[in-house]
């Protein structure tokens, strides 16, 4: 019998995760809901078209699980710690290294999935670039710099109230609200990334392989929704535009924007596809792409892909 825990299924990410297995129903046997906040204990929703109560998550709830799916950030290492050694943890995005744990995206290194018991479904940066580069991996010389720019949902639900709040308060001339959680106006607006980008590289690397040199640096964008990168692309044999864009076009789920002058995150929001606009030569040496991508959705995708029983 197949049985997956999902824990904290009401984060924006455990919220994704459930509303794509309600288009994946009868992949499992048994779906339960877990839960360390106490105010959402005994919370009524639904999984996989079914009614489910969010439990506690304590003592040995996990035992018999084959799969748990950390859809929430900051994952507790004693938490991770307590899940079953039999049993696979797959930590979505996590904001703190864990220990041990193999990054997998799926269908591009779905191999070291074999034995592998806790797992890393990566940040939706490092999906995008994953899966338009793996493509182009065969390529000498091939190195990539990514000006990744994040959506406050790559945050918490909390963000979103804050931006949207901050939004409202502009557009009627009210108060400003709190800025509680991006300490400064977000709206309208484009900052530094509070965090590092340091394991985004390492996590592309390890997935793609050390042929593959990649500098990656985050932006908190002023968006509600959907990851965008501006990506430089140097390769050491030039193949030129039109056959680097074959080649990424090669995965199915890279799709070239109708209208690439308009490439942007409502665009991806409304897609299932990582879009891409046109890839334009740069003054000096190589290449520059522009792509946008639904961050919770892919990370939903991904994450559901590596569970798969």
């Amino acid at each position: 019998m197949s049985r997956l825990a999902i824990v904290e299924p009401k984060s924006l990410m455990g919220e994704a995760v459930r509303e794509l297995l309600a288009s994946q129903s009868g992949t499992w046997d048994e779906i339960e809901l877990f839960t360390t906040d106490p105010e959402e204990v005994g919370a009524v929703t639904q999984v996989a078209g079914r009614a489910a109560i969010v439990q506690s998550l304590e003592g040995d709830a996990l035992e018999s699980f084959g799969t748990v799916l950390f859809c929430h950030r900051d994952v507790d290492p004693v938490l991770l710690e307590s899940v079953p050694g039999d049993c696979t943890s797959i930590v979505i995005d996590p904001d703190t290294p864990v220990d041990d744990a193999i990054p997998v995206v799926a269908g591009i290194n779905s191999e070291s999935l074999a034995g592998a018991s806790r797992i890393v479904s990566p940040a939706p940066g490092v999906l995008l670039l994953a899966h338009l580069l793996a493509p182009l991996r065969d390529l000498e010389g091939l190195e990539v710099v990514a000006h990744v720019l994040q959506p406050a949902s790559a945050l918490a639900k909390a963000s979103l109230d804050e931006l949207f709040a901050q939004a409202r308060a502009i557009l009627t001339m009210s108060d400003a609200p709190p800025n509680e959680i991006f300490g400064t106006q977000l709206a309208f607006n484009l900052l530094p990334w509070a965090g590092t980008s340091a394991p985004l590289s390492t996590h592309l690397e390890a997935i793609l392989g050390d042929t593959l040199e990649a500098h990656i640096h985050l932006s908190q964008a002023g968006v509600f929704h959907c990851c965008s990168a501006a990506i430089y692309l140097s390769v050491g044999e030039d193949p030129g535009a039109a056959k680097l864009q074959d080649l990424i076009l090669e995965n199915p789920l890279v799709e070239r924007s109708e209208s690439p002058e308009l490439l942007g995150p409502v665009a991806a929001a409304v897609s299932d596809k990582i879009l891409i606009g046109e890839i334009t030569p740069s003054p000096v040496k190589g290449y520059w792409l522009w792509s946008c991508m639904d961050n919770l959705t892919f990370s939903a995708r991904n994450a559901l892909s590596l569970a798969r029983p």
